[in-house]
Formats: structure tokens, sequence, C-alpha cells
């Protein structure tokens, strides 16, 4: 403990005397190791996007370099998108201005003065605007859609069948490890970590739990499986047809894998591949525990919302406007 002192005024004197950009580099990556790890690769995406158009170093940078980066953005991206590159932008800076100390003549002092990002317009985008929840019957059509029989079918059984079950969003689903679920009893458990430090352990539907199994079973995993072991893993062409076939590696699956699974089930089930995400699902989740009778309050806390106003907006967003008046015009109109 008495060596404290000595470490921190050793590390004032590094970062007094550390060139300008060492000390933005150093911020940087303190920045982005407090992310979720999809969150950190956008984020440095967007940052090295921003970079390379403008050829200019983050304290060099102004709010009108920040305007025509946007400007340039939308001849490509959709308006989510850009909001989604700026709030990259605009977290750093803050976290320049507001998070990380630099020191100056024996003074601590804010690295950055201001954050050029918060001088830019944000793109209007319409929250959940892009929402569409799968009814009951089309639910069931996805989950019948899947050949059972093999051992990729049992994956994207149960990977499917977690997403409807739990209303959790891709990574926290894709990404799942053995570790993170505990039984007690007849009753099993998962714990998850979602946005910034959000986190929870909620109750998993025994159909999944016996669906996973089922599906590590089938690969000859499910006695060897440890706390890091990810669940659900990319498989051999030769998994789909002989049974105890060993993984080959226990790398948890790409978004964009998770995306084709979801495009292949909703095109064998006769649904629109190009309307349904695999957000889609978590909307879907939601309107499923609003149809079985769940008040805004408990469907909030089933999918982790820290705030109910966040909850309604995505009832009603999702669910839709109900005409609750149309039978007394229709009446007035004689229709």
């Amino acid at each position: 403990m008495r060596t404290m002192p000595f470490v921190e005024e050793t590390r004032r004197l590094e970062i007094r005397e550390a060139p300008t950009e060492v000390k933005w580099e150093n911020a940087f990556s303190r920045w982005l190791g407090s992310k979720a790890d999809h969150t950190r690769r956008a984020y440095e995406a967007a940052w090295e996007q921003l970079m390379d158009f403008t050829g200019k170093n983050p304290w060099e940078m102004s709010a009108a370099d920040i305007e025509d980066f946007v400007g340039e953005m939308r001849k490509i991206y959709a308006e989510s998108t850009i909001q989604q590159r700026l709030a990259a932008v605009s977290s750093f800076f803050s976290y320049a201005r507001d998070s990380y100390m630099d020191y100056r003549d024996g003074r601590e002092i804010p690295l950055h003065h201001y954050n050029p990002a918060r001088a830019v317009r944000r793109p209007k985008v319409q929250q959940y605007g892009k929402a569409h929840p799968l009814g009951v019957d089309e639910v069931r059509a996805l989950l019948e859609a899947v050949d059972r029989e093999t051992t990729r079918g049992k994956r994207d059984y149960a990977l499917l069948l977690a997403y409807v079950a739990t209303g959790r969003r891709n990574s926290e689903i894709r990404t799942l490890t053995w570790g993170q679920i505990e039984t007690d009893g007849e009753r099993y458990w998962y714990r998850w970590e979602g946005k910034g430090s959000s986190s929870g352990r909620y109750e998993l539907p025994a159909a999944v739990f016996h669906a996973i199994c089922d599906f590590l079973s089938s690969t000859g995993r499910l006695q060897d499986m440890h706390a890091d072991s990810a669940i659900f893993t990319a498989l051999s062409d030769h998994a789909d047809r002989l049974p105890g076939v060993r993984h080959d590696g226990e790398r948890a699956l790409s978004a964009r894998y998770v995306r084709d699974v979801v495009k292949k089930y909703t095109r064998l089930a006769g649904l629109d591949p190009e309307r349904v995400r695999v957000h889609d699902l978590r909307h879907t989740a939601a309107m499923l525990r609003l149809e079985a009778g769940d008040s805004e309050e408990a469907i909030g806390s089933f999918l982790g919302h820290a705030d109910l106003r966040t909850t309604k907006i995505y009832v009603h967003k999702v669910s839709g406007r109900r005409d609750r008046s149309w039978d007394t015009v229709q009446d007035m109109l004689g229709i």
C-alpha cells in the first residue's frame, strides 16, 4: 500500500511527459476496453472510418470535420447507421473531455476541452420503426421448419428457441457459454451481460435447456463442457450426418452466421427472409409476452430495460397503435 503514491506519481510523470499522440492512444484504448465486444468492434470501425476521411488526429478535429463526415456517410448509409457511427465518435470525445485526465504544470485537467460531435445535428431515426415481430403461427412455422434429426438442426432449433423464449439480444445468445447456465433442482437459470453494465440472472425455460443438451449430446460435447465452452459453435459438414462427431472448435457463432441461420429458416417457413432480422426475434418474444397478458412492467423486466419509458416506447411501436374508435365512427357513417 505504501508504494501506491509513488506508482501514481510515476504514472502522472509518464502521462505528462508523453507525446500527445501517446496520451490519446492510451485514452482510446481505455475507452474501448470498457465496451462489450460487439460494441468495441463497431466503435473502433467508426473511428477508423472517420480518421481515414478527415486525415486528422482526434485532437485536431472540429465540428465542421464531423459535419462533413456525416454528409459523406449520407451518400452511402441509412440514417440509423449514421447515428450509430456518430454516437461512437461523440462517446469518445465525451470520455476525453469528462473522464480521462491529463497532467500539466502539476494540475489535473481533462485531456480535451470540448466534444465537436455534440454540435452536429443527429439524424432522426424512428425508434423500433423497422420492428417486425412474428405472430404465434409464424413462430410455430419457423421452429417446425428445422430438421431436428440432424446435429445442425438440433443446434439451430435450440438457437432459435432461445431467442424467442428469452428475448435476449443477438450477442447475448450466440455467445452464451456453459458456465452461464445454472441448475436448481428442476429449474434452470442463465446469466447474461447486455449493453453497458446491464446484466441479470433469469430463469431459462426448460424447453430451451433440453434443446441445448440435445444438441451438445449429438456432438459428443455434453460431458466435456466447461465454464468457458461456447454452446453454439460452427459444425463441420460431417456433423450433419454422423452422430457423435465432435465440433471443429469452440468459437461462438458470428453475428453474420446467425443472421444467415434466421434467413434460412424464415425462407423454409414460407416467410419473407428480407423482413425478419435476428433482432425481430427479441421483438417477437416481447409481443408473445404481451399477448400472454404480461404488463409493460413485466415485459420491461423480461427484456432487461433499465427504464420503463423504454419499454413503453418498445411495446407501443412494435405492437402498433390500436384503433379503438373505429366501431363508433363506423356506426356514425352507417358503414
